[in-house]
């Protein structure tokens, strides 16, 4: 119908203005914190850090794990080093890629110091090294004299050997608007992803086929080696919990103390883990509108769908005359209120703020509030032209596609019937149906057995992992334990929940896991 075309075409304008990348938004959001220290070295000042596979001169794995680590200063309180890792574990001796890691020291006494704990953010794309910046704002400070925070960009991704794509100020040929019920813009979408793949090979070479997370894995059992650790601690956000779950499947006997929070149910296939993030967006959308109706200058009526349409026609009245504002370019466009209400279905924290500025975009006078909100939800690493690569480059290569491209665009069209506000250009399956590297691995339960206790960490309404999500990681999981937290956001651990951050760091520092049950507030 004709309004369903309105309507997608719209919030296809207002995505195409501002990038969000859905499920690293909330975790990101941490690393934006005051940093320790600086960012770690990038391009032309990353001390020679290559962008394609090295020869190696390692024989074996062992010589892998026994290569020398140099840390040297890189910010006030961090310290940073990169190691190389086998771009194929099946050929040890081929190739390798270089894994940038930063670390901030443990800042106890010998007698309180248990090793290291390294930290994923989530993306799949994100920068685990930049996360360590964001410690002090994360974990307790006896957390923070127990143990080192260490981070590592995954293969493909940031300061490590990067999945390459673009050179810098080259055109995207996908940047543009795709009405995909329109089977001009179905083959348009199909030559353009087809020609940005051609040069993903080009730019990338083999990397493109080795930087599944099964493989980042073994890196990650290489970084513990190379920490002196027998066993991994570890806390993963989003995706992290995906990486997490996997290497306690790999290496069930390395697992010490692992924190799953928000975790993405491994089973899943790809067309389910759309259409089920999707009703997790609509649940924490409908919730918003439920808390904004207490607020007496809420302007979005109190049915949760005429309430989507309410902030549509906004984005459409913003895009026809957008509103001044003292943050970012000096106004407020469709595409940035889009942006903002998106990203505060992350953080319910933010939802006072929404309200307001909403009100004031509805009243016509500022767009200041609303695209502050934004504001802080813009992603490290978002001035790089390659960095949204690294999000398709791991997820096509951990999902084998079952779809066609003409059901892929079936599902499409779906997910745009099934939510006016965060179904339109939920294209990341069709996007992989045409990626030039694909998955050769199936998504099945993981069970890691006979790891040691696991900790899943979920909030009851989580936006892009649902709790069922964590419910059923913690239940295939030999040793999991669910831990939820009785409210709204993604990412729970670190500043959301005093109850939540009392079990983890309880579990971080003794080992000890919350009872079966335990629900926080």
């Amino acid at each position: 119908m004709r309004t369903d075309h309105v309507r997608t075409e719209r919030v296809l304008r207002a995505r195409a203005r501002v990038v969000v990348a859905t499920v690293a938004t909330a975790v990101l959001a941490l690393a934006s914190c005051t940093p320790p220290g600086g960012p770690y070295p990038r391009e032309a000042d990353a001390g020679g850090i290559e962008d394609a596979p090295a020869a190696s001169g390692f024989a074996t794995l062992a010589d892998v794990e026994a290569q020398p680590v140099e840390w040297a200063p890189c910010g006030k309180y961090v310290d940073c080093a990169t190691i190389l890792v086998p771009l194929d574990y099946e050929d040890v001796p081929g190739e390798t890629v270089r894994i940038a890691m930063k670390r901030l020291p443990a800042t106890g006494d010998d007698e309180q110091r248990q090793g290291s704990v390294v930290v994923n953010p989530g993306g799949p794309g994100e920068s685990g090294v930049d996360l360590v910046d964001a410690a002090g704002s994360i974990f307790s400070g006896d957390v923070l004299d127990a143990y080192d925070v260490v981070g590592f960009d995954p293969r493909g991704v940031g300061a490590s050997t990067q999945v390459r794509c673009l050179e810098p100020g080259e055109d995207d040929p996908t940047a543009r608007l795709y009405d995909l019920r329109d089977e001009r813009d179905v083959e348009r979408f199909r030559v353009d992803h087809t020609a940005l793949g051609e040069l993903c090979v080009e730019r990338s070479g083999p990397l493109l086929d080795h930087v599944d997370t099964a493989t980042t894995a073994r890196d990650l059992d290489v970084v513990r080696a190379l920490l002196g650790e027998e066993r991994l601690t570890y806390l993963g956000y989003s995706y992290g919990t995906l990486l997490g779950a996997v290497y306690a499947e790999t290496f069930p006997d390395r697992v010490g103390r692992l924190v799953l929070d928000s975790a993405v149910d491994p089973a899943l296939g790809y067309a389910d883990l759309q259409s089920e993030q999707l009703a997790g967006f609509e649940q924490v959308f409908a919730t918003f509108v439920g808390q904004c109706q207490d607020v007496a200058a809420c302007p979005l009526p109190a049915d949760a769908d005429a309430a989507q349409e309410r902030v549509l026609e906004l984005v459409d009245a913003l895009d026809a005359d957008p509103l001044p504002s003292d943050a970012q370019d000096g106004e407020l466009d469709g595409g940035e209120l889009w942006s903002a209400v998106t990203g505060a279905m992350y953080w319910a924290a933010d939802w006072p703020a929404l309200v307001t500025g909403l009100a004031d975009v509805e009243a016509g006078t500022d767009g200041t509030v609303v695209d502050e909100i934004g504001d802080a939800g813009v992603m490290a690493g978002s001035d790089d032209v390659n960095h949204p690569f690294a999000f398709p480059a791991i997820d096509c290569t951990d999902y084998p596609m079952t779809s066609t491209y003409e059901q892929a665009v079936e599902n499409v069209r779906a997910l745009e019937d099934a939510s006016a506000l965060f179904g339109p250009g939920s294209v990341a399956e069709l996007a992989c149906v045409l990626w030039p590297a694909a998955a050769d691995v199936e998504r099945v339960p993981i069970t890691a057995s006979g790891a040691a206790p696991i900790l899943v960490v979920s909030a009851l309404r989580d936006p892009a992992t649902p709790h069922a999500w964590s419910v059923s990681l913690a239940d295939q999981l030999e040793s999991g334990r669910l831990l939820t937290y009785d409210g709204e956001g993604h990412a729970v651990y670190g500043g959301v929940s005093p109850c939540v951050d009392r079990v983890v760091d309880t579990y971080l520092l003794t080992g000890e896991l919350p009872a079966e049950g335990t629900i926080c507030d």
